[in-house]
């Protein structure tokens, strides 16, 4: 077992971190207010993959503004036809920085809060999320409504559809549309693809689809099959409903005796303009499906946030709900998408497209990929005085989005302003709970401070942190700041990179306590040790802000692998000695990983959680 020595792990921390019961935050519930058009779609299997049915809701739910909606509309099951009036009501929160749950449509009797829909406000007013705690693989979008309703200018459109819930049936399609003010469409090409049909990219022609509107703006699109082709192989056909935002500038919908959905908007109209269009942190909530392994399937919903902080990077999380496993989350680098001369980002798995003021986005699956996500940008987010960014309250590795969980133990990064009066740094352990009259109150619980600042504030989440959410403020000499409240699970992994701007080479060490980096990289068959937070609980427990102990050493409550093409156990996992909020993970390389940069995927967790981080790199050689 190869251990970090006091004076260099001092060191590796200072470099790394320079740059209970809590209710849901429902501040923002006037995110959500009025009427909304409304398309819920769920997709259920047995724990083996077996299709059991398919759900979905259409309508109009209309939200109040303090937190509680009515929904009226139709509703489908694949079991009993046909569609069925459907009224009800429910509840639903929305926080500071936009992350919401609502509570679904197609499940409303449970008691079980666990089942509500996950997910986040848009700047754009768009809500969408998923069901990712629960018993079902679902997609919840409601767009603003409006009195009247016009289509005006080019649509991308896409959609997703799996009849009756059976993953071997999934179809994909993305596509542009081009209403002539008069109800008809122009002759256009659908492009998809169906897993009935080889999963092969399919163009089919379309002639003669229209489009109306009634008085009350509920619209209806009419696709014929395209000409040679039966219906069941057309990728987009039949009657469906058709909503178009307050603004005119979103579409929603679905066929009211099905179980798909449809999503679009104008389309970016400077097709050679730079991937800068996205930028800042984003929301998404989504489905995917792939049955092209009948021993593997693929069949999850999820939600999630990103940050395109810059051009070069951008930070994902992944709550994921697959119909066989538990919920998980998952923290990872997105790389850099491609803006093509059609509009589209095309990466292996998805192709997507922004919209033309680059607050919206929509995936859908690649190759057999069969996905439908839609993105919507942050709400904006101010203040005075006191001022904890609804969006700035991050893993200090990882620099994770909103929606990345804390944990028990991790080092996190605060952003703001006016936080402190001035810049200090704790010079010895446990770190204070008050620094420069700085406090730091998570769960109302003072925090451990290694650093304050005027923009900036470095603290560990207390151990004794528990509930299912976090909420966060900084009391800078008797003045609060605004509370920012997030999801708290059992773990929460960053690994840190060096520098420390979340991507790039992990914080890695050779047993000689050298830095592994493509001059000095790491060698299949060697141990090496990696630095990294949020892996919670430890035992032998130790006082929030202390050094972790050399003996006995503390080693987290779960256990973690690491995956480097091949994976492997952690020989140890807890904190780093002589270091406070910073973790040690001890791996040997396996004999057979791929050289090169390979990305360094971290996971395990403690009984109840699963957790993944996949962001930083690390420079592997061949044994010689």
């Amino acid at each position: 077992m190869h251990l970090q020595r006091l004076a260099v792990l001092t060191a590796l921390v200072l470099r790394l971190t320079a740059a209970d019961a809590v209710k849901p935050d429902a501040s923002q519930n006037l995110l959500l207010n009025g009427k909304y058009w409304v398309r819920d779609v769920i997709y259920k299997t047995d724990v083996l993959g077996s299709p059991l049915y398919a759900l979905s809701a259409t309508g109009a739910i209309t939200f109040d503004g303090n937190g509680d909606y009515t929904f009226s509309g139709q509703s489908f099951d694949s079991r009993s036809t046909p569609n069925k009036t459907l009224s009800l009501s429910g509840t639903y929160r929305v926080g500071a920085n936009g992350i919401s749950d609502v509570d679904s449509i197609l499940h409303p009797a449970s008691t079980n809060s666990n089942e509500n829909v996950y997910g986040a406000v848009g700047s754009n007013g768009i809500f969408t999320g998923s069901a990712t705690e629960g018993n079902y693989i679902e997609l919840f979008i409601a767009i603003p409504a409006g009195a009247k309703a016009t289509l005006q200018g080019a649509f991308w459109l896409g959609s997703f559809d799996m009849p009756k819930g059976v993953p071997t049936s999934a179809k994909n399609s993305l596509f542009q549309i081009a209403p002539d003010a008069k109800g008809g469409l122009a002759n256009l090409i659908v492009t998809g693809r169906d897993a009935a049909q080889n999963d092969t990219i399919l163009s089919q022609a379309v002639t003669g689809a229209t489009y109306s509107f009634g008085a009350d703006g509920t619209g209806s699109i009419i696709f014929p099959a395209p000409a040679g082709v039966a219906s069941s192989s057309a990728l987009f056909v039949g009657t469906k409903t058709l909503y178009v935002s307050a603004d005119g500038n979103y579409i929603l919908g679905g066929d009211l005796n099905g179980s798909d959905i449809f999503f679009g908007f104008h389309p970016v109209g400077n097709t050679s303009a730079s991937t800068t269009i996205l930028q800042g942190v984003y929301y998404y909530a989504g489905v995917e499906s792939d049955a092209s392994d009948p021993h593997n399937l693929y069949l999850l919903g999820e939600y999630g946030s990103f940050n395109r902080a810059t051009p070069d990077a951008a930070f994902w999380h992944q709550r994921t709900a697959s119909y066989n496993n538990s919920s998980y989350d998952f923290t990872f680098d997105g790389g850099v998408a491609t803006l093509y001369g059609d509009g589209t980002l095309n990466t292996t798995y998805f192709k997507s497209v922004p919209n033309a003021t680059g607050d919206t986005v929509l995936y859908v699956g690649n190759a057999t990929e069969y996905a439908f996500d839609v993105v919507v940008g942050a709400p904006k987010a101010s203040g005075s005085d006191v001022f904890l960014s609804p969006f700035g309250v991050v893993n200090a590795a990882s620099y994770g989005p909103p929606t990345n969980p804390l944990a028990p133990g991790e080092l996190i990064t605060l952003f703001g302003s006016n936080l402190a009066n001035s810049t200090n740094t704790a010079s010895t352990f446990p770190f204070p709970s008050s620094l420069d009259g700085v406090q730091v109150l998570v769960n109302d619980r003072p925090a451990p401070l290694s650093l304050v600042s005027p923009t900036q504030i470095s603290a560990i989440v207390p151990y004794a942190t528990s509930g299912s959410y976090a909420s966060v403020k900084v009391v800078n000499n008797g003045h609060p700041s605004n509370t920012v409240t997030l999801y708290l699970r059992g773990c929460a992994p960053g690994i840190f990179a060096v520098p420390a701007v979340g991507y790039g080479y992990g914080a890695v060490l050779h047993s000689d306590f050298t830095l592994v980096n493509p001059s000095n990289p790491a060698k299949q068959g060697e141990t090496v040790l990696i630095y990294l937070t949020g892996l919670g609980a430890v035992t032998p427990t130790v006082e929030d802000g202390a050094a972790g102990p050399a003996s006995p050493l503390s080693v987290t409550i779960g256990n973690y692998g690491v995956y480097l093409g091949q994976s492997t156990s952690a020989i140890f996992n807890g904190l780093a000695p002589g270091a406070a909020g910073l973790y040690q993970v001890n791996v040997t390389i396996p004999m057979k990983s791929p050289t090169g940069d390979v990305y360094l995927d971290l996971s395990g967790g403690p009984s109840g959680n699963f957790c993944e981080n996949s962001q930083v790199k690390i420079p592997i050689v061949a044994s010689k």
